[in-house]
């Protein structure tokens, strides 16, 4: 907060700023923080449109949600979920990932945009295993609370995809769209059928053999 001054024109600059840096802080609880510090780095203009990219792409899923989410009181459920959502996301975010958005109970989250990133399928990999580690560590803390552990599918997939903002002149969303998404998604349903919890595309697998046990 700026120190009050008696003329009249430096106090409304002062409400003014106070007012902008609270709006920032207030909205930026509903954009992801590091994708917006990622696009005014780049110099990148809210436009609509896109550019074809590579990039690696993570999808999560907690396994049973709807059976777990029956059995709680809502304003218990939201609190145990947001905890969750934001151990996941700072490790995500650890290994230079963006988070496309939340979906539900799943997360969606990007490499390799909208910043280039060379390692960009060894820190979806790594974010991956970590993620695992982490909820393996919230399973342990919640036993006492009677809170239930939230076990995780993830699908890793890289490849070319269309990035950039899609939606409308008022309201747009800076994601990817293509095949390369859709894969990612289905790979991380295929876990269902094989009774695995991380489930990677040959794709990363051809990049990341010989650093990444599969």
């Amino acid at each position: 907060v700026l120190p009050k001054s008696d003329i009249f024109e430096i106090r409304e600059l002062s409400t003014a700023m106070d007012t902008m840096k609270l709006s920032v802080s207030t909205f930026s609880k509903y954009a992801p923080k590091d994708l917006v510090r990622k696009l005014l780095r780049n110099g990148d203009t809210p436009k609509l449109g896109g550019r074809t990219k590579e990039i690696t792409l993570l999808f999560s899923d907690i396994e049973k949600f709807s059976t777990i989410s029956e059995k709680l009181p809502a304003e218990y459920l939201i609190l145990h979920l947001s905890e969750y959502f934001d151990e996941l996301t700072k490790n995500i975010m650890q290994h230079n990932g963006t988070i496309d958005k939340y979906i539900g109970d799943a997360i969606m989250a990007i490499w390799g945009a909208p910043t280039p990133d060379e390692n960009q399928v060894i820190n979806a990999c790594e974010a991956a295993l970590d993620c695992q580690k982490i909820l393996n560590q919230l399973k342990e803390k919640w036993a006492p609370l009677g809170k239930p552990p939230l076990p995780t599918r993830i699908g890793l997939h890289t490849g070319s995809a269309i990035v950039g903002n899609i939606g409308s002149q008022d309201r747009m969303n800076f994601t990817a769209i293509g095949d390369c998404v859709n894969i990612a998604s289905r790979l991380e349903g295929a876990n269902k059928f094989y009774g695995t919890k991380i489930l990677a595309s040959e794709t990363v697998e051809n990049v990341a053999r010989g650093r990444i046990l599969f």
